[in-house]
């Protein structure tokens, strides 16, 4: 089996609702919102490198609403306005 790694940009909202994604959103299409089936983003995962090797960093908000950036040993503020394709590079 062949091993590859997506490499495509993937926006996401910072609040996601999942309704559409449910029974209830399904079978009431009616519904337009409803705050018990959103989620706010509070995490990012980046993956460097191939499919079978590589190395992982994240982007973390804390309670007081501060973002972090975590690199092994490493961690610092982080403006989350910055968040974006030209940030990441198109990983």
């Amino acid at each position: 089996m062949e091993k590859f790694k997506l490499n495509t940009y993937c926006a996401f909202p910072e609040v996601l609702n999942v309704l559409p994604y449910t029974r209830d959103g399904i079978e009431n299409d009616h519904i337009v919102s409803n705050k018990d089936y959103e989620y706010k983003l509070k995490g990012i995962v980046i993956h460097y490198g191939v499919s079978e090797a590589g190395h992982y960093t994240s982007y973390i908000q804390t309670d007081s609403q501060q973002w972090h950036y975590f690199d092994d040993e490493k961690i610092s503020d982080f403006d989350v306005s910055k968040l974006g394709e030209e940030t990441f590079g198109g990983i």
